[in-house]
């Protein structure tokens, strides 16, 4: 299907809830948000979201400091729960899980309801800086893709899971919602490395999905809705990483270009920040769930516990003095 790239405000303009007119968005200067936008497709059952991540991702990436590889792998993740945790209605967060028997072992990202993301990846570090081993289906091998919706501990915990595939975690999504929801989705997400043109990493993507209202989502789908659907994929299919990654183009301009022919109507963004729910006193409490010989293995040779979060790398430490404090200094240490 042919798409128009250049806005003109001859073209049909929709408004979003707050009035927006998408044929006018700015393509003036470098845009850094960090946010998911839903929309709608005018007059079909096409609902989607486009997400925008700059400073957020760029902080938990170089926190860790993966090789490139496993860091897009693990931008990709973190994108899939930022858009999936953007939906939450309730107090609660979204965990993305990889799992694999491949070069990269594990790729986790958690989004709470408020937007607050976070993640890491755990590898073979010697086979991921192999030069022959760049590709997604290189790194993953064969394992599985949770995705788990936790509205806290009141609640049972909705779990999701696929079979991992060797094309990769967006491949595994989209095998997702065809096999556990049987909803007919499309999804393009990218993410770009620091480079001469660009100080941070970015992600930039949009997901589109099929889905009636409750009343109808019973029933076979008509004609029309399938039509319609085909038309908003394959005009997704047309968009690449270069316009989806590009800072100069706003996500208002970015979904006129895609659905200006269809029409498009944008709500609400909901923000995205990089934030960690380990603290110094989460750490006391699970030290106080060790017995004295399990806290006497972890007391480092300088004589104190060291506690490392995979999320965010922060490190906390606890002296004797501290586990004294606590009540659980090591027995053999009070003598």
């Amino acid at each position: 299907m042919k798409r128009k790239t250049d806005c003109t405000h001859k073209r049909r303009s929709y408004f979003g809830v707050w009035g927006t007119d998408l044929s006018l968005a700015s393509q003036s200067t470098i845009i850094k948000a960090d946010f998911v936008q839903p929309f709608q497709v005018e007059g079909t059952h096409v609902r989607g979201q486009l997400i925008r991540l700059s400073d957020s991702l760029d902080a938990i990436l170089t926190r860790h400091n993966y090789p490139q590889n496993v860091s897009v792998l693990l931008a990709q993740t973190i994108g899939l729960s930022s858009l999936f945790g953007s939906r939450l209605k309730f107090d609660g967060k979204v965990s993305v899980q990889a799992q694999s028997e491949g070069a990269v072992r594990l790729l986790v990202a958690d989004c709470e309801h408020d937007g607050a993301v976070r993640g890491f990846a755990q590898f073979d570090e010697t086979l991921c800086t192999n030069a022959d081993i760049q590709n997604e289906s290189d790194l993953l091998g064969r394992g599985h893709l949770a995705i788990t919706i936790d509205p806290g501990t009141a609640k049972d915990r909705y779990q999701g899971i696929v079979e991992l595939s060797e094309r990769g975690v967006i491949a595994s999504t989209l095998s997702y919602f065809s096999k556990s929801e049987q909803t007919l989705t499309n999804l393009k997400l990218f993410a770009s490395a620091p480079s001469s043109s660009a100080s941070s990493w970015s992600l930039g993507g949009v997901m589109i999905q099929k889905l009636p209202p409750p009343e109808e989502r019973h029933l076979e789908p008509t004609h029309q809705a399938l039509d319609d659907w085909e038309a908003a994929s394959a005009l997704l299919d047309t968009m690449g990483a270069d316009e989806l990654l590009d800072p100069h183009v706003d996500s208002h301009a970015l979904l006129f270009r895609l659905y200006h022919e269809m029409g498009v109507r944008v709500y609400d963004p909901s923000p995205v920040r990089f934030g960690c729910s380990c603290t110094r006193e989460r750490i006391e409490n699970i030290l106080r769930t060790f017995s004295a010989e399990d806290i006497q293995d972890i007391v480092e040779d300088e004589g104190q516990v060291r506690a490392n979060c995979e999320f965010c790398n922060e490190t906390y430490l606890f002296s004797l003095t501290d586990l004294d404090v606590m009540g659980i200094r090591p027995d053999t240490l009070n003598n």
